[in-house]
């Protein structure tokens, strides 16, 4: 080492090694006296917590065996008040002169004989013994007649629990408060039977007994120390003892002992007593007396000697570790000496003497740890040239991606501005200039709000983004940004934090022009409503014709009629439900693709739906000779909350086409159902149902099945021409099933013969409360409604031939019915007389059903007058703004007899009109 000494001469220069040798020395001794102490108090705590726990448990056996000893000693004295009361009842002469007391019929003499007799007996008691306070006795009415304190006689004690239950056997009322003495006490009670009289009851002997020998029992003589104590608590809270029973305890005491006795609990543990010191205590309720009995010692007490048994460890462990940090303090001095000369090499490397080496002084791990660092600083020489090249390339090149990346912002299409923490802005893009019509010199160095957000509303909103993309680290909105002329612009705005190194450095946003987007969708959405006014009125125009056709085509069925004639009226009314089919086809899917379709959320049963489903289809399976069966579980699925009427409607629409399409063979409907979670801590909250519809028809082709479920489509040309159908069933099916959170699906080989399988999923929740299934799955039964026969109704309908109709379907239910053409007719007709129930189209001239219904209402408040909506509208809403406008029940067009009786059936007794 031919440098070594001017080596040692800089390290001498750098100040003296004591320094560093008196840091690592602190170090050293600092750490094994804190690893000491660590251990010692982990000894002393380990220590603790088992003389605790051992003490614990030893003691709550002496609170159980107080406990013990307190309630047994309790019911002695209370079982022996008991067969006083009972010896002094059945005293000779003692029940006879009850009887000729109480006996009306004999003489004042023998009355007041009787009288002395047993005031003597019942004051000689109450000198004998200092457990019972005073003595009554009471007429079989409750009266206190003769008492030990003749200020109570006369008093009457019927309602109380000892006289109520003496009369019959001895009993013992617990602690409670008499209404003669107005203070606690225990009342001992026991029917008095004469001897002369051949053992009849004639009277009660009571003895309200003296807590102060409670106080003894409990309270005195406790053993369990000098802070221990045992003592009652009442059902109210309050101190059965009369000496505790003063200030503050008067209204009541609580601790968690006591709460959980009065609440019938026994246990141990520790808590807060009444007085909110820490205490073991042990607790129970006694039932018989009604009563709650607690034990309790100070804590302090309790684990005095764990305490010193602690200390005792502690202080010894801690003259353990000052003796042993003596040592080390020696024995680091010795090892930290040439760590220290390292440490002065090491600084003067530090501040850039590249070429300083320390001399090595031994062979030993210091001596390794000196050549290592010598030959650190040689090969650190070596990096440093290498690195300073390394800088200038790397140099060069982040100038070149800054520019590549500045030229980026500069062409995009969408305006780019980056702002710092404050949202000031740092960077504009020519983007930003054309869409904001602010230069870049205009735009940097001026606050975002002051540009494009130059309203209160706006810079809430942009606050807002902000905000959201500070603590989500993304935020991305569609809203509107202010031009300089003042103009507002619709953009699609992403705004992220500039985050490097953890700190925040301010905000990258990105704003698009949407503005043509959104006229667009302007556009499309009046299109939507525009379509949506053209099914209503189509769906309006075109079921006001079909309701005579398919009403006039009932009434015509229920004529008498040729076999040939029938069969044309039977046909004319099956095309008209096939039409009808059809038109609500469309409309359901128009609703649908219009996004306006909403389900409805009943409790019902799947297995009485699907059931019902099967039983609509068995008549076409038994005419055509195919087997309809139902296979379900045994075990009925609960009852679900959804729309049973579309889940009917798809299954009607999966068996119809099974049936169509099946000559021969079986049709077999599988229904299967199992809870599910949708997450956390919401297990069998849901169920997902499988509904699956398997043929033996014709099959569909492998190729083919993906079409089945597009709109107007079906599998092949030729069955629409040989089935017929217009191919919406199964798209609406599916859709609907998708509102579900399901789908219907198809199987297929394709092979006639081996027919095909269709399964239709979804999931519903599980209702909340019970729900009566046969409720959940009621349908209107006309047959079932009993109807009165004293309704005066009267007709709205501005058409003719739907007013005709009307009022032959009214005659065949044994009404008559006036009519009124408009709602102005029907105000008038109002006016002149009384009616129960208004049949009200909707769409009619001069004055239509809404306005009408709402003029009545507001016109005869009070008159008790039903009106039902009879109308050709049935698009999502209708009903809900006739119910809105003041009718009571709705009915949609075509009428079905059955569901106009079941309307007439709902007219409440209330609304009949008088007169």
């Amino acid at each position: 080492m031919p440098r070594a000494e001017p080596h040692v001469a800089a390290m001498t220069r750098f100040g003296p090694p004591g320094v560093v040798q008196r840091s690592l020395t602190t170090r050293l001794v600092l750490s094994f006296l804190l690893l000491s102490l660590v251990i010692v108090a982990l000894v002393a705590g380990i220590a603790y917590v088992t003389a605790r726990a051992s003490l614990e448990a030893s003691l709550q056996e002496r609170l159980d065996a107080v406990a013990d000893a307190r309630a047994d000693a309790l019911d002695r004295w209370v079982d022996e008040q008991r067969r006083n009361v009972v010896f002094i009842g059945q005293l000779p002469g003692f029940g006879d002169r009850a009887r000729e007391l109480l006996d009306g019929t004999t003489g004042a003499q023998t009355r007041s004989a009787a009288y002395e007799g047993i005031a003597a007996v019942l004051g000689q008691a109450v000198r004998l013994t200092s457990d019972a306070e005073e003595f009554l006795l009471l007429d079989l009415d409750g009266t206190v007649r003769v008492a030990t304190r003749p200020e109570y006689e006369g008093a009457s004690q019927a309602g109380s629990a000892f006289f109520e239950e003496g009369a019959s056997h001895t009993t013992v009322q617990p602690f409670y408060t008499s209404t003669l003495t107005g203070r606690r006490t225990m009342t001992v009670g026991t029917p008095v039977f004469d001897q002369d009289g051949r053992g009849q009851r004639v009277a009660v002997l009571a003895a309200n007994l003296n807590l102060e020998r409670v106080d003894r029992i409990i309270l005195e003589g406790s053993g369990l120390g000098q802070t221990g104590q045992a003592y009652l608590v009442g059902s109210d809270g309050r101190f059965i003892h009369p000496r505790l029973n003063v200030d503050p305890y008067t209204t009541g005491i609580a601790s968690l002992g006591i709460d959980r006795a009065l609440d019938g609990e026994s246990g141990r543990g520790l808590y807060l007593d009444y007085r909110g010191q820490p205490v073991v205590g042990g607790y129970r309720w006694l039932s018989e007396h009604q009563v709650a009995l607690v034990a309790e010692m100070s804590q302090a007490e309790a684990f005095a000697s764990a305490d010193q048994l602690a200390l005792v460890i502690g202080v010894v462990g801690i003259l353990s570790a000052v003796l042993l940090a003596v040592g080390v303090l020696a024995l680091s001095r010795r090892i930290a000496r040439p760590i220290s000369e390292l440490a002065a090499i090491a600084t003067q490397v530090a501040h850039g003497d590249l070429d300083a080496a320390v001399p090595v002084t031994s062979r030993d791990e210091v001596g390794a740890l000196q050549a290592a660092f010598n030959d650190m600083t040689s090969q650190l020489r070596e990096n440093v040239a290498t690195l300073e090249r390394r800088v200038e390339d790397r140099t060069a090149e982040l100038s070149r991606q800054r520019q590549y990346f500045a030229s980026l912002v500069d062409v995009s299409p969408v305006a780019v501005v980056t702002m710092d923490p404050e949202e000031r802005v740092s960077g504009w893009n020519p983007a930003a200039t054309t869409l904001f019509e602010y230069t870049a010199d205009e735009a940097i160095g001026h606050h975002i709000d002051d540009l494009i957000l130059r309203t209160e509303e706006l810079r809430e909103e942009g606050h807002d983004l902000a905000r959201e993309a500070a603590e989500a680290g993304r935020a991305q909105r569609i809203g509107r940004r202010m031009r300089r002329n003042g103009t507002l612009v619709d953009v699609e705005i992403l705004m992220v934090p500039l985050v490097i190194d953890g700190e925040h450095l301010g905000f990258y946003a990105i704003y698009h022009d949407i503005s043509e987007l959104q006229a667009a969708r302007r556009d499309a959405d009046a299109a939507n409503q525009a379509k949506s006014t053209f099914l209503a009125a189509m769906s309006h125009e075109i079921r006001t014709p079909m309701n005579a056709v398919i009403g006039m085509s009932g009434l015509l069925l229920d004529t008498p009629l040729t076999d040939e004639q029938r069969d044309y009226a039977e046909t004319i009314r099956t095309s008209g439900d096939a039409l009808l089919t059809i038109i609500n086809d469309i409309l359901d899917f128009s609703k649908i693709e219009a996004g306006r379709f909403e389900l409805e959320a009943l409790p019902f049963s799947i297995d009485d739906t699907v059931a019902a489903a099967v039983a609509v289809l068995a008549p076409a399976a038994r005419k055509k000779g195919i087997d309809l069966r139902l296979v379900a579980p045994a075990d009925r699925a609960p009852t679900l909350v959804g729309d049973p009427g579309r889940i009917r409607q798809v299954v009607l629409n999966l068996l119809s086409n099974a049936v169509k399409f099946t000559e021969r063979g079986e049709v077999v409907v599988t229904l299967s159902g199992q809870p599910v979670a949708d997450g956390p801590g919401n297990d069998r909250s849901r169920w997902e149902l499988e509904i699956s519809v398997r043929d033996t028809g014709i099959g569909i082709p492998p190729d083919r099945v993906g079409r089945l479920f597009a709109s107007f489509s079906q599998a092949d040309a030729s069955i629409a021409r040989r089935f017929g159908g217009t191919g919406l069933g199964l798209a609406i099916s599916r859709r609907l099933a998708e509102l579900m959170g399901g789908t219907v699906g198809a199987e297929s080989s394709g092979v006639p013969g081996e027919g095909s399988t269709f399964r239709f999923t979804f999931r519903a929740d599980v209702a909340t409360t019970a729900v009566n299934e046969s409720a959940a799955t009621a349908t209107p039964d006309g047959d079932a409604v009993t109807l009165r026969s004293d309704l005066r109704v009267l007709l709205v309908e501005d058409n003719a031939v739907n007013r005709k109709l009307a009022l032959r379907l009214l005659e065949t239910l044994g009404y008559r019915a006036d009519t009124a053409g408009d709602g102005r007719e029907a105000l008038e007709a109002l006016a002149r007389s009384d009616y129960d129930l208004v049949l009200m189209d909707v769409q009619m001239p001069e004055l239509d059903g809404l306005e009408a219904t709402r003029r009545i209402r507001a016109r005869w408040p009070g008159r008790p007058l039903h009106i039902v909506a009879m109308t050709a509208n049935a698009m999502q809403g209708d009903r809900e703004a006739c119910l809105a406008a003041g009718m009571d029940d709705y009915v949609s067009k075509p009428i079905r007899p059955d569901e106009l009786r079941a309307a007439i059936g709902r007219v409440p007794a209330g609304a009949v009109a008088e007169g």
